[in-house]
C-alpha cells in the first residue's frame, strides 16, 4: 500500500470510491452495458492477458497473492504489471501447480480470484478471451516461440548457473515447495520445457479449433471458404 509521501489522502479517497463504483457496477443487473457496467471501468483485454499469463504458466500465486493494477489518470483500470512468478511452469508442489493439466483458477475462491467468476458471466468476455488466446498461439504463446525463449535464457545464465550453485549448494536438493528436483541444471530445464510444452498443448485442447480460411478459384471466380473440424462456424462480413 502506498506510503504517505507517495500518494495523498484526497488521491486514496478518490481511488477507494472508484473501485467502490467499479464493483458494483461489476456486480450489478446492468454489468454487461458498456456505458453502465465493468467495461466503463476496467481494460478487459489487459485483465484477460493476466489470466492467460497466470494459467499458462500455471503461476500458483498468481491472482491472489502480489497482484497488482495501474490507471493512468483518465484512463480504465488495467491488469498489469506482472509480478512474483518464482512458483510457476511446474516449479511447484501445491495448488496442482506440478501439473500441466487443469485450470489453476477454478481451485480459486472469489476472495483469491477477485472479479473473474463475475467477467466470465459475460459471454462477450469468454469469447474474447478464447479468440485471445487463439491469436496468441500464433505468435507469443506458440509453443517453439516460447521453448526457444527458453533455449535463449538457459544459455544466457549458463556460465552464472554455475557460480550459483556453487554459492548456494542446492542442485539436486528438495527445497519446499519444489516439485521437480533435477540432478543438474540442464535437467531442470529440459523439465521445464516438457512442461511447458504439454501445458500449451492441453490449454488449446480445451476450445474448438479456430476455423480455417482458403480462397478458392474456379470458373465462377474467387471464393472464400471457411472450414473446421467441428462445430458451426459463425461470422460476419461488415468487420
Amino acid at each position: 500500500e502506498p506510503d504517505q509521501d507517495e500518494i495523498t489522502a484526497v488521491q486514496k479517497a478518490w481511488l477507494k470510491k472508484h473501485l467502490n463504483e467499479l464493483e458494483a457496477a461489476l456486480y450489478g443487473d446492468d454489468f454487461r452495458d458498456p456505458a453502465k457496467g465493468y467495461r466503463a471501468f476496467i481494460d478487459p483485454d489487459s485483465f484477460i492477458d493476466y489470466h492467460l499469463i497466470t494459467e499458462m504458466t500455471k503461476n500458483v500465486d498468481g491472482y491472489r497473492f502480489s497482484v497488482f493494477y495501474h490507471k493512468d489518470r483518465g484512463g480504465k483500470i488495467q491488469g498489469d504489471p506482472i509480478w512474483d512468478w518464482n512458483l510457476s511452469f511446474g516449479n511447484a508442489n501445491g495448488k496442482q501447480g506440478w501439473m500441466p493439466e487443469y485450470w489453476l483458477w477454478p481451485q480459486l475462491d472469489d476472495k483469491d480470484c477477485t472479479w473473474y467468476r463475475r467477467l466470465f458471466d459475460d459471454p462477450d468476455f469468454g469469447q474474447r478471451y478464447v479468440d485471445r488466446l487463439a491469436q496468441l498461439r500464433t505468435n507469443v504463446f506458440a509453443t517453439k516461440n516460447v521453448l526457444a525463449r527458453v533455449d535463449e535464457l538457459a544459455a544466457l545464465l549458463q556460465e552464472a548457473q554455475k557460480r550459483n550453485y556453487q554459492k548456494w549448494p542446492i542442485l539436486g536438493r528438495a527445497i519446499n515447495p519444489n516439485y521437480f528436483v533435477g540432478s543438474s541444471y540442464d535437467e531442470e530445464v529440459a523439465w521445464m520445457k516438457k512442461f511447458i510444452e504439454t501445458r500449451l498443448g492441453w490449454m488449446e485442447k480445451q476450445f474448438p479449433p479456430v476455423p480455417e480460411l482458403a480462397l478458392k478459384l474456379d470458373g465462377a471466380g474467387p471464393s472464400a471458404a471457411l472450414s473446421a473440424p467441428a462445430g458451426e462456424i459463425y461470422f460476419t462480413l461488415d468487420g
